[in-house]
């Protein structure tokens, strides 16, 4: 199933072909939820002030492609921070795959 995000907001996360989608395939990592917080999409311009929008992702990857995930994420262009990030098996301990639910914020410049 290919990863898909939808909406206005989606588009902010947009930067030099590094989406969500992008870096989920580039390290076999499976979204299966990805939402994110309404966002405005068109304000004033404030000098020197960041705006923010609150996502919550849940994947499923081996524990390699999940942290492999994560640090693209947290390394890309696009300020993120990490709010909480849990980590469970899935599909029992023989399937070598963890369930990632990661709440972040995402920062961008109006």
């Amino acid at each position: 199933m290919k990863n898909k995000v939808f909406g206005a907001q989606a588009q902010l996360w947009d930067n030099n072909e590094t989406t969500m989608e992008n870096i989920a395939i580039k390290n076999s990592f499976t979204i299966n939820q990805f939402q994110i917080d309404a966002a405005p999409i068109s304000l004033l311009p404030e000098v020197n002030k960041l705006n923010n929008f609150n996502f919550i992702l849940v994947g499923i990857g081996s524990y390699d492609n999940s942290r492999h995930a994560i640090e693209d994420m947290v390394n890309s262009l696009r300020i993120v921070t990490i709010e909480s990030l849990d980590f469970s098996t899935e599909g029992g301990t023989v399937s070598g795959n963890l369930r990632v639910s990661l709440k972040g914020k995402s920062y961008y410049e109006p």
